[in-house]
């Protein structure tokens, strides 16, 4: 089966043979030969035929393994927003489905992607199990693995995140009249006895809403749902959207060239060889001996366990004549069963025969069947080949199929997700261009130019070094003030500037409420705030750039938030009002230490200046603070305004016009008299 896709990743198999089966130095090497001369072959379409083929390997054997999901990071390590099954969809799109068989029961999930279609996240995450912190009730959330991502999501929260995020891409989108991609789903296999829900689909784009599909992404999506028909466990698997993943049999020759020369220098290749037929004949054996055996297994099993046993006679008996089956590795699906049978011995000739495929679980209703399975070798599993299938069945043959696999290597959800968003906060607002120009000048300006005082970081100057160190010994004065003999002698002017700076950026805490539950952003603002304690303007100003902006109702007054739906360390630190007043004397204290600490040692306010302009012309440290003091001060205020707002504050206090264009002061004073965000609690009796 999975041979059409064995085309795509012939170099993580090719490496994946060096590392499983314990081929020598020597074998490592010519599997490398092989490999470079591929790419020189193929050029740039190496790399990704290189990815296809370990999808496109046929599927498992008769045996199938229950998958656990505590312990196979890996199986759930994935997880696509961008163009995910989860999509964020715009309120127009539509889901056409066939009916789905099972009693005339529709799956439960459906409800999910309906709401997620709508970009009603609220209603979507009641369809999702709770979290567990022990992880022993398999009726609690688990995982939601989407390929496309490196990682997959282990709590709601995780889940609800990235939903937010697809949402506030596809609310810009529409704003704008963008294109967004939908869920179409084709198929819906629901089994209500084992729980389990299976959706076949394809990804259209929004403008292009016809009925020629030819350019349309192909997927699979496999639900486990727990007693109340809650999802906890889910598997995404999506077709590549490049032609170069398509390889096919450029592939095939590659890993046949590679399987090749491994086995003739592989010292053990003769008694491996034997092992993987002695084991396949004991499975064959179980099998035939046993009709009612055979008759347990549905028709995808047994085609997988004629795969791997290389019987391609067999795995193709289970098929109609005139089947459809696309392979999508490979450019084009197959039509009929001679035409499948003669790709699948191509596949099987090209790859080694330690390769089987594994059934992790199944759905099967009779008329439609799923499969989610892996590739193994010698009973390890190799990595980047997990994939899904699905089959239209017709008096007892299979009639249809399709085969997803995961991508190999790079998983580009994460990014793609991260482009989308900026590019349509930018075209919502212009504006943001600004914090990207000033990053970006401010990134070669002071880490890089050759120009600017002092020396580039890259010269890694010994004297900029003990300086950081002296800086941070004295971190809020607090080392000088108490006398501690370990605390180094450095210019006050230049203690200053450094100590007001980290108190400037600590008060970016308050504005935490600006990352929340329901209002995620692209870079979560706590790691911002921390890293502007290191790096200042380095991390402020992208996130000024990406961060989503507030949402309006129905009838488009701004939403308020409660304290309900932000964080604990929110809660405690950032709507503190002890905080802010901590850091304005921290501040203050700071300019009143630059101008008359240190009398002794650096004289009064004329000589201590002098001194200190010379010393910042050949400091990149010291100067680079002062360019950071003028960017706080002219981008303190971008999230004062959201901030109002989600307080229900007027915006033309003049509270919060201090916030904007004072400097530090202003930002203080906003922090410290500013409303509280409002309960839940109180928000709903006041509704009722």
């Amino acid at each position: 089966m999975r041979l059409e896709g064995a085309g795509r990743s012939e170099k993580k198999v090719t490496m994946t043979i060096a590392n499983y089966t314990g081929i020598g130095n020597t074998k490592v090497l010519l599997t490398l030969v092989v490999y470079t001369l591929a790419q020189l072959s193929f050029s740039s379409d190496s790399r990704i035929i290189v990815s296809s083929f370990q999808l496109r390997l046929p599927v498992p054997s008769f045996r199938r393994r229950r998958r656990r999901c505590h312990h196979h990071h890996h199986y759930a390590e994935t997880g696509s927003i961008s163009t995910s099954l989860l999509h964020a969809f715009p309120s127009s799109s539509t889901i056409s489905s066939s009916s789905s068989l099972s009693g005339g029961r529709s799956s439960p999930v459906i409800g999910f992607i309906d709401a997620v279609n709508n970009n009603n996240i609220d209603k979507a995450m009641t369809y999702v199990a709770v979290d567990t912190e022990t992880h022993q009730n398999d009726v609690e959330f688990q995982y939601y693995t989407d390929t496309d991502f490196p990682n997959a999501w282990r709590n709601r929260n995780e889940l609800e995140r990235n939903l937010r995020l697809r949402e506030d891409v596809t609310n810009t989108n529409n704003i704008n009249n963008n294109n967004n991609e939908l869920i179409i789903i084709d198929h819906d296999i629901y089994d209500a006895e084992t729980k389990k829900s299976g959706i076949a689909f394809h990804i259209r784009n929004s403008k292009k809403m016809t009925d020629n599909n030819n350019n349309d992404r192909k997927g699979a999506a496999f639900f486990e749902l727990n007693d109340d028909g809650l999802i906890y466990k889910a598997f995404i698997v999506k077709e590549s959207n490049s032609f170069l993943d398509k390889s096919g049999e450029k592939s095939l020759k590659v890993l046949k060239l590679a399987s090749d020369i491994i086995s003739i220098t592989s010292p053990s290749s003769t008694s491996e060889n034997i092992l993987s037929s002695e084991d396949t004949n004991i499975t064959s054996t179980t099998q035939l001996s046993s009709s009612s055996l055979s008759s347990s297994l549905s028709l995808p099993e047994i085609y997988f366990n004629g795969w791997n046993q290389r019987d391609m006679s067999k795995a193709v008996s289970v098929f109609a004549q005139d089947v459809k089956y696309d392979d999508t590795a490979f450019p084009k699906p197959f039509s009929g069963m001679v035409a499948l049978e003669k790709h699948l011995n191509i596949c099987a000739e090209s790859m080694p025969p330690s390769f089987t495929f594994v059934v992790d679980d199944k759905i099967d209703i009779g008329n439609k069947a799923m499969v989610l399975w892996h590739v193994e070798s010698k009973s390890k599993e190799l990595p980047y080949t997990r994939g899904c299938s699905w089959y239209l069945i017709e008096n007892n043959k299979i009639t249809s199929g399709t085969d997803l696999k995961e991508p190999a290597v790079v998983k580009s959800g994460g990014v793609t997700l991260f482009v989308d968003s900026v590019l349509s906060k930018l075209q919502d607002e212009p504006g943001r261009i600004v914090p990207i120009i000033v990053w970006t000048t401010y990134c070669y300006v002071v880490f890089f130019s050759e120009w600017f005082y002092g020396l580039p970081a890259q010269s890694f100057e010994l004297r900029t070094w003990i300086e950081v160190k002296n800086l941070s010994i004295n971190f809020f004065l607090v080392s000088p003030i108490l006398g501690l003999p370990f605390s180094p002698v450095v210019h006050p002017g230049l203690e200053g500037i450094f100590n007001l700076l980290l108190s400037w950026a600590a008060l970016f805490v308050g504005f935490l409420s600006d990352d929340r539950r329901r209002k995620p952003n692209i870079l979560p603002m706590l790691p911002i705030v921390i890293g502007m304690q290191f790096l200042t303007s380095a991390f402020l100003l992208p996130y000024l750039a990406t961060r989503s902006k507030e949402d309006t109702d129905h009838e488009g007054s701004w939403k308020r938030s409660t304290i309900e739906d932000v964080s604990a360390v929110t809660r405690v630190v950032a709507e503190n009002k002890l905080f802010p007043v901590m850091m304005g004397l921290v501040g203050s204290g700071s300019i009143c230490w630059g101008l008359f600490a240190r009398v002794d040692e650096f004289g009064t306010f004329p000589a201590r200046y002098a001194s200190l302009v010379d010393l910042l012309r050949i400091d990149r440290v010291g100067s680079s603070f002062l360019v950071d003091l003028a960017i706080f001060g002219l981008f303190q205020g971008w999230l004062v305004d959201d901030d109002a707002k989600r307080r229900g504050m007027e915006s033309n206090s003049p509270l919060i016009v201090a916030a904007k264009f004072v400097p530090f002061f202003g930002l203080v004073s906003y922090l410290v008299f500013r409303s509280k965000l409002i309960s839940s609690t109180i928000d709903d009796d006041e509704s009722s």
